[in-house]
């Protein structure tokens, strides 16, 4: 497919992310969205008036519709696989918010459908695209760091009653599949998988504090990766205020540590003093320098000139999976 044809997008549930993501389309030369689908008729109707964009009661009639080219599905998490299959069923191409699903077996049908219909699955993980885990990434896969020891991620966000309140699927573990790691944390969890490599080992303890939830709102995980360095992963809405994001990826040669997509540590070399002075000059400098953090205007970039050009998507179904397969193995190694 040449790169000039433009890309026509139906969208898959209206809830609170679509905002976003309708931003972020309208801002690309190279997509349009076209069609819009809800259960919620009211909705749909008042969105599809405004937006002046045709609207679906159900994805099966929208996936009928020969000039869609992919769909994004923004729906409660139980419902991803059960459209995923519907889209891909009809050669459509498929972008879908985080987690993959609740269920990897249904997750995993999911891609295997993709396969055998030749499209594209790529899973919401906008996280990736920030620029300072890339050059983390990249400094992993150079050595520079060493033989990695220890890699933690830290979320401390606060989440009000409204919040819980306002949609219903986020408290129900049926349709959310989980509380905090699976409805927030799995984004940092897959950045923690990301930058760790395969992994042999997990264990974990989960809680409720703030309100009266049948989720967790705060989780602890420890993995043991094949390189046998060690992951922690923190993530909690409970607490009184947001804090901000912490990644650290520490190796026997180097030491990263960034905050809300700022490098506020960064040392590399044996302990000495023109090493600490320098790292000490480093770590100063790159807390100064604004590195781009990731947006899902990225991803769905990225989803689309891959559709357009052909190749790789920077983030395939199989990555979603397996996140999603850590984040299941979590979940069930709580002690």
């Amino acid at each position: 497919m040449g790169s000039n044809k433009k890309i026509m997008l139906g969208v898959v549930g209206i809830g609170s992310i679509f905002k976003t993501h309708y931003k972020a389309i309208t801002t690309m030369k190279g997509a349009e969205l076209v069609a819009l689908c809800s259960r919620s008729e009211d909705k749909l109707h008042k969105e599809s008036q405004k937006l002046g964009i045709k609207a679906y009661r159900t994805v099966d009639e929208m996936v009928l519709n020969p000039d869609i080219d992919a769909i994004i599905v923004l729906t409660p998490p139980y419902a991803h696989a059960d459209i995923g299959l519907q889209v891909v069923r009809a050669g459509k191409h498929l972008l879908i918010e985080k987690p993959l699903d609740i269920d990897e077996i249904k997750a995993q049908e999911l891609l295997e459908e993709a396969e055998k219909n030749n499209v594209i699955v790529s899973v919401i993980s906008q996280m990736r695209f920030g620029k300072a885990v890339q050059k983390t990434k990249k400094l992993i896969d150079s050595g520079k760091l060493g033989k990695l020891v220890l890699l933690r991620v830290s979320m401390k966000w606060n989440r009000s009653k409204n919040y819980y309140n306002s949609t219903s699927w986020v408290t129900d573990p049926q349709k959310s599949g989980g509380g905090v790691l699976i409805n927030q944390g799995i984004h940092f969890l897959d950045l923690l998988r990301w930058l760790g490599g395969p992994y042999k080992d997990v264990s974990s303890f989960k809680e409720t504090f703030k309100y009266d939830l049948p989720i967790e709102d705060t989780f602890v995980g420890t993995i043991k990766f094949n390189n046998n360095a060690l992951g922690v992963i923190e993530a909690t809405t409970a607490t009184c205020r947001n804090l901000p994001n912490v990644i650290e990826v520490h190796g026997t040669k180097g030491s990263i540590v960034i905050q809300n997509n700022k490098f506020v540590e960064f040392h590399f070399g044996e302990y000495s003093f023109t090493n600490a002075l320098k790292s000490k000059m480093y770590s100063k400098l790159m807390s100064f320098i604004p590195l781009k953090k990731g947006h899902i205007a990225d991803q769905i970039t990225n989803f689309v000139s891959t559709i357009q050009n052909g190749g790789k998507v920077f983030i395939p179904g199989s990555e979603g999976l397996d996140t999603l397969k850590l984040c299941r193995k979590l979940y069930q190694n709580v002690k």
